[in-house]
C-alpha cells in the first residue's frame, strides 16, 4: 500500500484503511487462491494416478516447451514482469511496480488459471496426465517467480509461498527462506513477443462476448452457434485463430468466425468522422465542400484507409490525424448481438438463438452448477470420495419449498422471472438430466446417479431441493459406497436375501480411498466374513463401484 501511494516520492499521504483492504482484496486474496489452487490440483493428480505420478516435481523446462499456447503465454509475461521490475526497482521507481504486478495477477488468476482450469484439474478427455503436468509445472514456475519478486515488498506472505512451494525443489535448489534467493534473472529464451500480441488480441475478443451476451441476457450455461471477429488486420485475426479453442469455451460458442473489415459489409458499415479543427485550419473555407467529399468514401476505399491510415481524394492526401473511422453493426438486431472496442477498430458479433441441443446442454450446466454450489456449502474438497444423487420433483411436489417456488424461474439465467412452468416442462427437464448423466459425472468428476440407485444404508453427507428453470430438483450428496449385485452375493449363500442385505451394509461401512486400494492390491477383489460365512467378492461380478465403471 504504502510503495503504491505518493510516500515513496516524498509526498504526503492521508493514511485510508480503504486503501489497504484494497490492496488485499487485488493483489494478495487473488495471489494465495492461486497458490490455493495450484496445491489442490497438484494433490487431486497425485489421488488421481497414484504411484504412476507420484509427488509433484517441477520440471521447468517441461513449461517452456509446452506445445500449449497459454502455459508458454503466463511463462513470457512473468519474464517480462520481471524485466519491467527489475528496470524500475534499479531506478528506485518502486512506484510504478505495483500496478504492473496488480495487471500481472490479474492475468494470471482470471486469464490463465480460469482458461486452463480443466487442464490443471484433468477433467477434460483431452486433457492427459502429461498434459496435466506440463500445465502445473507452468503454473508452479509462475508462483515461485512471484513469490521471489514480491519478498521485498510483501515479505512475510512471501515466506509463506515460498516455505510452501520449496519442498517440491530438487535438494541442491533450495534456500532456507525466499530471502536468501535472488530477485529472479530474465530468461530471454522464454520470452515471446508473439505469444504476448496473440492472448492480448484474444482478450477483448473474449471481453466483448460476454458484453454481447449481457445484452442479450444469455447466460454463459447455454451454448450459442456463433461469435464473428471482425477487424482490418489480418494478422490480429490469425492470432485470434490460434486461441480459438479458449474463445469457444470461454463464451460458450459452436464456431469462430473471423472476417476482414472490408469482407464484412453484410454486417458492418464504416462511418468516417473528419477532425473539422484540423480540416479547418488545412482547407478554409473550402472545408465545407470537403467535407462531402470525405462522407462519399465508399466501404472499400474506408477499410483501406483503416489498413493504410492514408486516403487521397481529388490529388489531397489525409492521414489518421484528420479522419477517423468507426464501425457500426448493421445485421440482424434480433438475432444477433455486437459489441465495438473503446477504439472502435473490432467489432464481435455473437449469434443468439440457440438449437434446442444447445437449450438441453445449457440444462445439464445448470444443474452442475446447483451440484457444485452444494459441495461447496458442504465444505467437500476436490478429492473427496463422493457420489451425487438426483430426483427430479413433480410440479405439486416442488410448491411449498421455502425460497423457491415451483413453476417459477427464479435461479434461470435467462428465463424471465415468474415465467410458468408446465408439467410437459418438468417432463422433458426429467428426460434431459436422465439422458446426460455421463455429461454431469464428467464435468463434476464425481458419479451422478439417479436417486433410486443410492443403496438404502448410504451415508448421505447433504440433501437439499433446488430450483433448475422453475423445476424442482433432489440433489443428495453421499459418500462414495460399493453396490452390491443382491442376487449374485446371495447365491454364494445358498440363496439367502439377508446374507447380501449385511454384505451392504458392510462395504458401505469402508473408508472409501482405503478400500479402493486394497481391492488394487488384491485383483480388484475383496475377502468378507460374515455371519459364519466366508466368500470372496470380484468388483464387476458381486458389486460395483460408480467411480471405477467404465464409461
Amino acid at each position: 500500500y504504502l510503495i503504491n501511494s505518493p510516500v515513496v516520492c516524498a509526498e504526503t499521504l492521508r493514511f485510508s484503511e480503504a486503501g489497504v483492504k484494497g490492496i488485499t482484496r487485488d493483489v494478495l486474496l487473488p495471489w494465495y487462491n492461486a497458490f490455493r489452487f495450484f496445491t489442490q490440483s497438484a494433490r487431486r493428480l497425485e489421488l488421481q494416478e497414484g504411484a504412476a505420478v507420484g509427488a509433484f516435481k517441477p520440471d521447468v523446462k517441461l513449461a517452456m516447451t509446452s506445445p500449449n499456447l497459454m502455459d508458454r503465454w503466463i511463462i513470457a509475461s512473468a519474464h517480462s514482469l520481471i524485466a519491467y521490475v527489475r528496470t524500475e526497482m534499479e531506478a528506485y521507481r518502486l512506484y510504478t511496480t505495483v500496478p504492473h504486478i496488480l495487471r500481472f495477477i490479474e492475468q494470471l488468476t482470471n486469464w490463465y488459471i480460469k482458461l486452463n482450469r480443466t487442464r490443471l484439474q484433468r477433467k477434460a478427455e483431452e486433457s492427459s496426465v502429461e498434459d496435466c503436468k506440463r500445465a502445473l509445472c507452468s503454473l508452479y514456475e509462475v508462483l515461485m517467480l512471484l513469490s521471489k519478486l514480491m519478498a521485498p515488498l510483501t515479505p512475510f506472505l512471501a515466506e509463506y509461498f515460498y516455505q510452501a512451494l520449496m519442498p517440491a525443489l530438487p535438494e541442491a535448489e533450495r534456500e532456507p527462506s525466499v530471502h536468501y534467493c535472488m530477485v529472479p534473472a530474465v530468461l530471454e529464451e522464454a520470452r515471446d513477443p508473439a505469444i504476448e500480441r496473440a492472448v492480448a488480441a484474444m482478450q477483448p475478443v473474449i471481453e466483448l462476448g460476454r458484453t454481447c451476451r449481457d445484452r442479450k441476457k444469455k447466460g454463459l450455461k447455454i451454448p450459442l452457434p456463433e461469435v464473428v471477429v471482425i477487424h482490418k488486420d489480418q494478422q490480429y485475426l490469425n492470432d485470434v485463430l490460434s486461441l480459438e479453442r479458449y474463445i469457444t469455451s470461454e463464451l460458450n460458442v459452436r464456431k469462430v468466425t473471423v472476417r476482414r473489415v472490408a469482407e464484412a459489409q453484410d454486417l458492418v458499415k464504416l462511418k468516417c468522422m473528419p477532425n473539422h479543427k484540423s480540416l479547418g485550419a488545412r482547407f478554409g473555407k473550402s472545408y465545407g465542400q470537403w467535407q462531402g467529399k470525405i462522407r462519399a468514401l465508399t466501404h472499400e476505399q474506408l477499410a483501406t484507409f483503416l489498413e493504410t491510415q492514408s486516403v487521397t481524394i481529388d490529388g489531397e492526401t489525409f492521414n489518421g490525424e484528420e479522419l477517423l473511422v468507426q464501425t457500426e453493426f448493421v445485421g440482424n438486431a434480433e438475432t444477433h448481438e455486437a459489441a465495438t472496442s473503446d477504439l472502435r477498430d473490432l467489432l464481435v458479433v455473437l449469434d443468439a438463438v440457440p438449437d434446442q441441443a444447445m437449450l438441453d446442454e445449457g440444462t445439464v450446466r445448470e444443474v452442475v452448477n446447483r451440484v457444485q454450489k452444494l459441495r461447496k456449502e458442504a465444505k467437500l474438497l476436490v478429492q473427496d470420495p463422493i457420489e451425487v444423487f438426483y430426483r427430479v420433483l413433480p410440479l405439486e411436489a416442488g410448491a411449498g419449498v421455502a425460497g423457491t417456488p415451483a413453476g417459477t424461474c427464479k435461479d434461470d439465467d435467462d428465463g424471465a422471472a415468474g415465467a410458468p412452468v408446465t408439467e410437459a416442462d418438468v417432463a422433458n427437464f426429467a428426460r434431459v438430466v436422465s439422458a446426460q448423466e455421463s455429461s454431469v459425472s464428467k464435468l463434476i468428476g464425481k458419479p451422478f446417479l439417479a436417486r433410486a440407485r443410492m443403496v438404502p444404508c448410504a451415508a448421505v453427507i447433504c440433501e437439499v431441493v433446488r430450483n433448475v428453470r422453475g423445476v424442482q430438483i433432489e440433489i443428495a450428496i453421499a459418500r462414495e459406497a460399493p453396490v452390491v449385485d443382491a442376487k449374485a452375493v446371495a447365491a454364494m449363500a445358498g440363496g439367502d436375501a439377508g446374507f447380501a442385505t449385511h454384505v451392504q451394509q458392510l462395504l458401505a461401512s469402508y473408508e472409501p480411498v482405503a478400500f479402493k486400494k486394497a481391492l488394487a492390491a488384491n485383483g480388484q477383489s475383496t475377502n468378507v466374513r460374515l455371519d459364519s460365512r466366508e466368500v470372496i467378492l470380484k468388483l464387476g461380478s458381486h458389486f460395483t463401484i460408480a467411480s471405477l465403471a467404465s464409461p
